[in-house]
């Protein structure tokens, strides 16, 4: 599954979407995800919309990427945490209000 696409299946805006493909590039030749599996490379898919949602204030969980992409937690959070290393990443916390306002509106 590419960025665009499971952007485009979370109904994210347009700002968030461009963020993510953008950080995926990014990530994609940085020579730590070069030579990496296709299940690490899908899990770098969801890890950039990820921060991308989290840089744009859009509440996101890792578990809601997980089961979309179907990917392990352990995975996701190891490709995660080396993402946010390698590409010296700024991510602002999650805020649980915003969070549950988000799951109860839906």
């Amino acid at each position: 599954m590419r960025v665009r696409d499971l952007c485009r299946i979370l109904r994210v805006r347009p700002i968030v979407e461009d963020t993510a493909s953008e950080l995926y590039l990014r990530a994609y030749e940085h020579p730590s995800f070069l030579h990496v599996t296709l299940e690490k490379k899908e899990a770098l898919v969801g890890c950039c919309v990820h921060v991308a949602c989290r840089q744009h204030n859009w509440p996101l969980t890792m578990s809601t990427v997980c089961s979309l992409l179907h990917v392990e937690p352990t995975l996701f959070s190891t490709v995660y945490q080396q993402l946010v290393k390698e590409l010296n990443l700024d991510i602002p916390t999650l805020s649980l209000l915003d969070l549950v306002k988000t799951h109860c509106d839906g």
